[in-house]
This record gives C-alpha cells, structure tokens and sequence, in this order.
C-alpha cells in the first residue's frame, strides 16, 4: 500500500501566463491549451497530479467524443442508450464516470464533509467484451487544514468481470475520489461508490463484497448481513 502525500497549496493554472506551458505537482509539462482543454472534462486535483504515464495515454485522445449525461434515477437504464459519459448527483455526493477513447475514469466529489470516516468502496463492474488493464489507479484528495492531501491508499480486489479499491475515508474537508483504468473491446462499464454510512462499519465488511448488476449502483453487492452498513447511492455507467 502507498502512503499520503501532502502539498502546502494548490496551484491554479492562469490560461494568461507568460509562459505556454505549465508543470504540474507530478512534474509533467503541459501545454496550456491541451491543459485548459483536458480541464474542460477533468477535475482540477486530477489535472494537478496527473502522472506522466497517465498524461501519455490520454493527450491524444479526441475530446469532441465526451458528452457528459446526467442520470437522475438511482436505477442504471437496460435501454441500450450509448453514452460515453454519465453523471448521478445526490444531495451530499457527485459521481462521474468518462470514457476518453478508451481511457476510463470514474470520480466521486463529496458535495458536504461526510459525518462517518470508514471504509468506502469504489468499484468497475464490466460486460464479458471489454477488457481491463492490469493495472487501476486509486486517488482520495482531500484538505487537512489548509493543505491538499493526497492519500492513494487502498485495498483492492480484482474479479472476472471487474475491479474494486476499498480505502479509509481520511479526516478532512473538500474530499474526491478517483478510480481510472484503461479498457479495450466494446461495451457496457459501470460504476458505483458506495459510503459507509453505519459507523459500526469495518474494513472486513467493506470488502465483503461480489460485483453484481443487483447490486448498489448495479455493481457492487454487498453480503446481505452487511448491506445495510453502506448508503446505496445510484451508479453510472457508459458504453465503448
């Protein structure tokens, strides 16, 4: 497991600056008008310490093709509507997932301080065509203070038909969260967070968990003698 990072700012990008390119915290050059344009889709804490790995994959990619769709029921739709982006709003949580060509990114922005710090999950449930990239990055951005904390942090559990990070929910304000792998093949993916809102709740029950379309956000499926521990928040979903 990683450890916590901390900043003492966070910088913001000035599209004005005399110079055209900008550097951000993970030490990776870009040009400020693929930077304003990457922004456009992707949050600040992401376009902050986005890796150079991650940079790479992405910089490329035809942003025309990302249409964010706001979902408002807390049932994912069996239409056959494609989308490459959809969002779920709650009255205390944001949850976005993007496909950019192929590189898929689901983040979740508390729009309150959660009063319970457990044990949340994240969680990609996917259809038997798609395929994952062995590896997924976990993020939790979070301010102590007025520091930014990054915490990257998690347990994660891979399945057949997708992958799952379960993380502490760390002391502080303005928390998000981020899960991003790359994909192949053609598809559905989904995606779901779902919040310990019990604060009996474990680590243990937190990863007691199988990837399900009956289960929360039509991913993830809690034992039934534990369920009731985490708040069932609706999911999103997208199509490559």
């Amino acid at each position: 497991m990683a450890g916590l990072v901390s900043f003492a700012s966070i910088s913001m990008v000035n599209a004005a600056s005399q110079s055209d390119t900008i550097t951000n915290k993970s030490g990776v050059v870009i040009p400020i008008d693929k930077y304003n344009a990457l922004a456009s889709i992707y949050s600040s804490n992401f376009m902050n310490y986005m890796t150079q790995d991650q940079y790479d994959i992405i910089k490329d990619k035809d942003l025309s093709k990302v249409e964010i769709v706001e979902t408002t029921d807390a049932d994912i739709p069996n239409n056959g509507i494609s989308t490459c982006a959809t969002e779920h709003t709650t009255e205390s949580k944001s949850l976005r997932i993007i496909n950019n060509s192929g590189y898929i990114t689901m983040s979740l922005t508390w729009l309150k301080v959660p009063n319970i710090k457990k044990y949340d999950v994240m969680a990609f449930r996917k259809n038997s065509s798609v395929n994952f990239d062995s590896n997924y990055h976990f993020r939790q951005y979070y301010m102590s203070g007025s520091t930014l904390e990054l915490s990257t942090t998690k347990y994660g559990q891979n399945f057949d038909n997708g992958v799952g990070a379960t993380f502490k929910v760390q002391n502080g304000t303005n928390h998000q969260m981020e899960l991003s792998t790359n994909v192949s093949g053609s598809g559905r993916i989904y995606g779901s967070y779902q919040h310990a809102s019990h604060s009996s709740a474990t680590l243990e029950n937190a990863m007691d968990y199988t990837l399900s379309g009956s289960g929360y956000g039509g991913v993830i499926l809690f034992n039934p003698k534990i369920e009731s521990k985490f708040d069932a928040m609706g999911g999103v979903y997208l199509t490559i």
